[in-house]
């Protein structure tokens, strides 16, 4: 497996307390779009964020 470094923002809050907070997150996977499956997954369990919340802007071999 490789390890894939994640980056993006996620959009929490609603309307005028609309925050956008960068992360960068480190997975190992097999390919690049199964980094970004994984960066979903873990995001919506541990956040609660749904998909549409969560703006992946690169993804790269760590």
């Amino acid at each position: 497996m490789v390890k894939f470094l994640v980056k993006g923002k996620m959009r929490l809050g609603r309307g005028v307390k609309l925050e956008l907070r960068p992360f960068k997150h480190e997975f190992e996977a097999t390919s690049e779009s199964r980094a970004r499956e994984l960066a979903y997954t873990f995001f919506g369990s541990n956040s609660g964020l749904k998909r549409s919340a969560v703006v992946i802007e690169s993804i790269a071999k760590a």
